[in-house]
């Protein structure tokens, strides 16, 4: 670890308070909100709140809002159900539920050491949603196909995959338009514009038109309606995935902390 006055942690802490923390005391000096002689130097506390769709909010002391929580994180099986054999436990800051979607930029200062994490999941409380009701609608697609009903497979599967699409959509989003959106052809035009900006699967996109293609044919058209079985393995295989990636993003822990001394 560097020293006090050098080194990359003095830095980061350097300059997220010059960036963050300098600039409020001084709007709030000059709104009477504190005392003229008040700086950096007397923080204990400080935290920047970051939505999508709204200014940053930095907060100082007593305003500073958070929880250590122990998170129990499971592993998904092949069928997209938890598998309670696979346990992940650990301990963690997190917002509260006011700022539960928000990015957040922490810092404690105790016995004049700052220590600071950086929590970078937008949406996570949203996505967490998708992703729920995405894995029932992934677990009636898996009875279907076990049980040879190509219709319903395909009708859950692509209610499944829209979901999984919006959930990984607000993994980057900077605005909040997927959740507003109630068509199916505002997710596929929006699905189909970040995958040319890599940040989905192309294989996911793929499922995504394919399934699109096929849902009214299944749900509608009295002809009768089949697929081939390894196809179907195959699609359900991709939304699988789909679902271990959502949910391994919106579960991963924040940045480790990291004390350094000023």
């Amino acid at each position: 670890m560097a020293d006090e006055k050098s080194g990359t942690l003095y830095d980061v802490v350097e300059h997220y308070l010059n960036s963050w923390a300098v600039p409020e005391i001084q709007q709030r000096k000059q709104d009477g909100r504190l005392p003229a002689d008040f700086s950096v130097e007397h923080l204990q506390a400080v935290q920047v709140i970051l939505n999508p769709e709204e200014q940053p909010r930095v907060k100082l002391d007593e305003e500073v809002r958070f929880q250590i929580v122990e998170d129990v994180a499971f592993g998904v099986t092949e069928s997209g159900a938890l598998d309670p054999t696979d346990v992940q436990r650990r301990e963690q800051l997190e917002l509260t539920d006011d700022d539960a979607n928000a990015e957040h930029l922490t810092f404690i200062r105790r016995g004049g050491i700052w220590h600071f994490t950086f929590g970078f999941q937008r949406n996570a409380q949203r996505i967490r949603h998708f992703i729920e009701a995405a894995r029932e609608f992934l677990m009636c697609a898996t009875w279907a196909h076990e049980q040879g009903y190509s219709r319903a497979f395909v009708d859950n599967l692509f209610s499944a995959v829209e979901l999984l699409a919006k959930a990984l959509l607000l993994i980057k989003a900077t605005d909040l338009e997927v959740m507003r959106a109630s068509s199916h052809r505002f997710s596929a035009a929006r699905l189909n514009l970040v995958r040319k900006e890599g940040r989905v699967p192309d294989a996911f996109v793929d499922l995504f038109n394919r399934l699109s293609n096929k849902r009214s044919q299944a749900r509608y058209e009295p002809a009768p309606f089949t697929l081939d079985r390894s196809d179907a393995d195959s699609m359900l295989a991709t939304a699988k995935e789909a679902l271990r990636t959502a949910t391994g993003w919106a579960r991963r822990p924040a940045d480790p902390p990291g004390p350094k001394g000023k």
